[in-house]
């Protein structure tokens, strides 16, 4: 049910991580397979610089020089544009760098996950913008995971002073998760300066209860999506695959619209939620944006390219209850048959 993705985590830093399944070697495995004509889906990569999935302006700035980029023959099916880096960790774990103490760990506000357990928050920040001006000015897109509110809060503040720095057409940067978000301050500079938000809104289901026990009031306004296009930014939803088992585009889109626990069944925050044509734009045109592709997919147009998947039902007309349910029937790329369902016409 996948036309295009982004796999935002590929290169040294994996080398040993994950089996070394998305290390360096991945990023030739998927140059092999577009020079043999065997992609069904169209990637954007994301280099995923560092070693042993730790992360340092120096292991940046050395991979960026030495690191063998291959030539991508044809970028509307595959490119490395985009430097992943991790800014903080979860805050259902305590790892997240939230402003306010966590409620049920008084006295920790978690931390970045640069310099080590016993660098100040100073030197973390001057870290964290060190990485985002050498990528941005290499002229790279960014896309910097960051869960706690401070981490929100100061990925925005290094893309901002990068970009002022060393201007430069649509960056188009944008910060992984975002789950606790910014103040609203925070994601007004966000909006102004063109920054946008990776939300996997199916995350939710397993996490609210947690994040209200972990941040207190704050938990209940996680994935608060409405509240970020309201105020202007540009949110693509994405699944966070390989971290779980969360591929199911149509459960993100039913988690957006419902805000209901998978854990107790109840709905947090009914305000927040989106509509379905809201959220259906999230995997589709602001995906495709998010990218730097709008004007080539992401929606059915003329002079766009012939990438579709025809669902069972209608998602628009269906009880937002069972939008999870909706199966793919067929998915077409480029105007080809890659997959159709056993039986279907």
């Amino acid at each position: 049910g996948y036309t295009s993705y982004t796999d935002a985590a590929v290169g040294p830093a994996m080398n040993v991580r994950e089996a070394g399944a998305a290390g360096e070697r991945a990023i030739y495995c998927y140059k092999k397979l577009q020079d043999e004509g065997k992609l069904t889906a169209r990637v954007s990569l994301g280099l995923y610089s560092g070693i042993s999935g730790l992360q340092s302006y120096e292991y940046l700035k050395h991979d960026l020089t030495k690191f063998d980029f291959p030539e991508f023959d044809n970028p509307d099916w595959l490119e490395m544009k985009m430097i992943k880096v991790f800014c903080d960790g979860v805050h259902i774990f305590h790892t997240a760098w939230v402003k306010d103490e966590y409620t049920d760990l008084p006295g920790s506000h978690g931390r970045s996950c640069l310099c080590g357990a016993e660098a100040s928050e100073e030197e973390q920040i001057k870290e964290l913008h060190a990485m985002i001006e050498l990528a941005h000015q290499s002229g790279y897109q960014l896309g910097v995971h960051a869960i706690g509110d401070f981490a929100v809060k100061i990925t925005i503040d290094g893309f901002v002073n990068a970009m002022q720095k060393y201007p430069r057409e649509n960056p188009r940067h944008y910060v992984i998760h975002a789950d606790v978000m910014g103040d609203n301050e925070d994601l007004l500079k966000a909006a102004k300066f063109g920054i946008g938000v990776s939300a996997q809104p199916n995350l939710a289901d397993h996490m609210y209860e947690k994040s209200i026990t972990c941040i207190g009031k704050k938990g209940k306004r996680i994935f608060g999506l409405k509240e970020m296009l309201d105020l202007g930014v540009k949110v693509a939803g994405g699944s966070d695959t390989y971290s779980g088992e969360f591929p199911h585009w149509r459960k993100g889109v039913q988690s957006a619209v419902t805000r209901r626990s998978g854990i107790t069944g109840k709905i947090h925050s009914p305000e927040l939620a989106l509509n379905v044509e809201e959220a259906v734009r999230l995997f589709t045109i602001n995906g495709a944006y998010q990218e730097g592709k709008e004007n080539v997919r992401g929606s059915i147009e003329v002079n766009k390219v012939a990438d579709f998947q025809v669902l069972d039902k209608d998602i628009f007309e269906v009880d937002h209850e069972e939008i999870g349910d909706i199966q793919v029937v067929m998915t077409m790329v480029d105007g080809k048959i890659v997959y159709q369902k056993e039986g279907a016409i």
